[in-house]
């Protein structure tokens, strides 16, 4: 008979378990992060894990892997007191699909970490509240689907956090499956990801004076490609990263595919101290060369910066 009590109360007690756990579940909340498009090389960083040292290490200090900080005007107090560990979060830029989502561990407000997380952010001081995460997702809802089921109307897209209605995730949201979000090493012109179309920079001047001198074509394989009529498509690469303080003119910069810069952003080819020859990550020669205008050349402290 007690074998028999004790056999009901633990059935009893798993079931009382999994009740909480659903009912957590059920009170976790769904928001999405407008990203404007001027800090879409931002969002290619978060997507990339991408972080200086003092970033790693708060996170490294936090147990987190993604950070996004929002700008202190963007946010109320009213408002962020409403998001708590396991809300899921989107984000998105006007009228580009960026489908990922993370699952939030755990907010901190803290005025000074905007400086260190963003050190080349002009407004990097206003910077006072920060979402920490496990890792990324990704997701099949669009921009527009966000925008339509925001509880917030959203006449014109405005940068900041939005919360979704709960009837819209609790039907459709929940039903869907996420998939981990793994970043390609390399992605051609056929594979390319719209939130390259835009980059943040301090200087555009500069940028559009090379892409118009090498008329949107790589320095490297020569190839660019039409994303609207008479309208073409290329990258300008930083080659010595502005957050390990490269400067910020044509000395620094050059013209390549959008699968040339993703390469140099994982360091997985260089440029050659002769400033001619693309090397591997091992130091070997590969059969590629990078051309220069007469009118442009890459500093030689830069090419050195990519190969201590």
């Amino acid at each position: 008979m007690y074998v028999l009590f004790s056999y009901v109360m633990i059935i009893t007690l798993n079931l009382f378990y999994y009740e909480i756990v659903l009912c957590c579940y059920l009170m976790t909340n769904q928001f999405f992060i407008l990203i404007d498009k001027s800090n879409d090389e931002k969002l290619r960083k978060f997507k990339l894990g991408k972080f200086n040292d003092d970033t790693k290490e708060i996170l490294k200090n936090n147990s987190s892997n993604f950070v996004w900080g929002i700008h202190r005007g963007k946010v109320k107090s009213s408002f962020w007191s409403k998001l708590k560990k396991n809300d899921k979060i989107y984000f998105t830029i006007p009228r580009e699909n960026f489908k990922i989502s993370a699952t939030l561990t755990k907010k901190i407000k803290n005025p000074k970490f905007g400086k260190l997380f963003y050190p080349n952010d002009l407004d990097a001081s206003s910077i006072h509240y920060f979402l920490f995460f496990d890792d990324i997702q990704k997701t099949n809802l669009s921009f527009n689907e966000l925008m339509h089921n925001s509880i917030a109307r959203l006449s014109v897209p405005v940068s900041g956090i939005y919360e979704l209605k709960k009837e819209y995730y609790q039907t459709k949201i929940k039903k869907s499956k996420p998939k981990k979000f793994i970043s390609p090493i390399t992605n051609g012109p056929a594979k390319k990801n719209k939130s390259e179309i835009w980059r943040f920079l301090r200087d555009t001047k500069p940028v559009k004076d090379l892409k118009k001198l090498y008329q949107n074509k790589c320095q490297i394989c020569n190839k660019t490609f039409e994303i609207k009529k008479n309208q073409f498509y290329s990258e300008v690469h930083h080659y010595h990263p502005l957050e390990d303080h490269g400067d910020d003119d044509k000395s620094n910069m050059i013209v390549v595919c959008p699968n040339h810069h993703t390469q140099f952003d994982y360091k997985i080819i260089a440029i050659d101290r002769d400033g001619a020859s693309i090397i591997d990550n091992t130091g070997k020669k590969t059969l590629e060369q990078i051309t220069f205008h007469k009118s442009h050349n890459l500093d030689k402290k830069n090419i050195e910066s990519q190969l201590e």
